[in-house]
């Protein structure tokens, strides 16, 4: 394999939940990848296989069944590991939504800055582009400050 190319994968947010498997994250999500997805994605960082994880955490701070903070903390333990990269999908498309957690103004910032808390977190990628555009409940300009911010450290 040409190691001069980046090989990552996009996982989906829940692997497994720790209720069916002890190597699980804790979460309840009702479809996770190794079980019902037949995607064993926790494997193929583990054996080396990829180069970064991007993950799709879709659940919002609040959400009980798949939480950002549970699910980005046990996927960037996951990647730590494996010391390979991690970003994050953010679903800014559910924002000022009534999806829990997601009705508030500044649920993607509370994510952005939870996510700089991760030891191995590399960078955000945002699931939608039109979101952007439009710019829901004014979120637009704060992640753009974020952003600036974290430049200038």
């Amino acid at each position: 394999r040409d190691s001069s190319i980046a090989v990552g994968i996009d996982a989906k947010d829940v692997w497994a939940n720790a209720s069916k498997n002890k190597k699980g994250s804790d979460t309840s999500a009702k479809y996770t990848a190794f079980y019902n997805g037949y995607a064993d994605t926790k494997s193929f960082v583990e054996k080396g296989l990829t180069d970064f994880i991007v993950v799709n955490a879709s659940g919002s701070l609040d959400n009980e069944t798949v939480g950002f903070e549970n699910v980005c903390s046990w996927w960037s333990n996951v990647a730590k590991s494996a010391k390979i990269p991690f970003y994050i999908v953010h679903h800014n498309e559910k924002i000022g939504t009534d999806e829990d957690g997601w009705e508030v103004e500044d649920q993607l910032l509370k994510q952005l800055a939870k996510a700089d808390e991760l030891d191995n977190y590399s960078g955000s990628v945002f699931y939608s582009e039109k979101s952007l555009e439009e710019n829901p409940m004014g979120n637009n300009r704060y992640a753009h400050e974020v952003f600036q911010r974290a430049d200038k450290c």
